[in-house]
């Protein structure tokens, strides 16, 4: 099939873009749930 290569060029871009979003997500989660954290125990705990 001659657009084999774009779609799966396309499907790459597709899996990228949700991967960043999911990432985005994941991380905004954790940042939250850190400070909430933090502000119900008055602990400061730092994870990478």
């Amino acid at each position: 099939k001659p657009d084999s290569p774009v779609n799966l060029a396309a499907s790459q871009a597709v899996m990228e873009h949700l991967r960043s979003i999911t990432a985005q997500a994941s991380q905004q989660a954790v940042i939250a749930a850190m400070s909430t954290g933090q502000a119900s125990t008055g602990q400061s705990s730092s994870a990478t």
